[in-house]
C-alpha cells in the first residue's frame, strides 16, 4: 500500500548450515551445486512443491541451487530445531543460529557464500497519530532490528 509510511530496517540475512552430526555423515558442501546431494529443510508453505531454489552470491555473482528435501516446514523455530537434530542443511535467519554456530552445535557451509538480503520495512499509517506508546514502539522496533545502512532510511507518504 503506497499510501503507508515506512521505516526501512536492517536486512534479513539467512545463513546455510548443518549440525556436525550431520556434515561428518553427508560431507561439507564446497560449491553450492554440491546442494543437490543433500538433504536440505525447506521453509514454506504445503501446495509448494517439495524442492526450493537457494540463492547465493559470490565475487557479485549470483548463483543458484535447485535444492530439495524430505522436511518442510511452516515455523522458523522448527527448521531451526530440524537443523540442530541433524535432518539436513538449512537456510535459518543469521540472528537465530550465531549462538548456535558460535557454540559447535551448528556449522556454517559455503562459508564463502553470502545469501542475497531481504529487505524489512516497519509499516505504519502515516495519518496516525503518533501516541506516546506507539513511538515507543517504533523506537524499540527501531533499536532491536537496526536500521539499514549507517543512519537509515524513513519513507513518508508522498516521498
Amino acid at each position: 500500500e503506497s499510501s503507508l509510511g515506512a521505516i526501512e530496517l536492517a536486512p534479513f540475512q539467512t545463513i546455510a548450515c548443518g549440525s556436525p552430526a550431520y556434515l561428518k555423515e553427508r560431507g561439507m558442501p564446497s560449491i553450492v551445486s554440491d546442494l543437490v546431494n543433500h538433504e536440505c529443510l525447506l521453509f514454506g508453505n504445503w501446495p509448494e512443491p517439495t524442492f526450493s531454489d537457494w540463492l547465493f552470491v559470490r565475487d557479485g555473482l549470483t548463483s543458484k541451487a535447485l535444492v530439495h528435501g524430505r522436511l518442510r516446514v511452516n515455523s522458523p523455530a522448527s527448521l531451526l530445531e530440524a537443523a540442530l537434530a541433524g535432518f539436513g542443511l538449512a537456510l535459518i535467519g543469521e540472528e537465530s543460529v550465531r549462538t548456535h554456530i558460535a557454540t559447535g552445535r551448528l556449522v556454517r557451509v559455503l562459508p564463502n557464500y553470502e545469501t542475497p538480503p531481504r529487505p524489512i520495512h516497519l509499516l505504519f499509517h502515516p495519518d496516525r497519530r503518533q501516541t506516546p506508546k506507539l513511538k515507543t514502539f517504533i523506537e524499540m522496533v527501531v533499536d532491536q532490528l537496526g536500521r539499514n545502512g549507517q543512519d537509515g532510511h524513513r519513507r513518508q507518504q508522498g516521498e
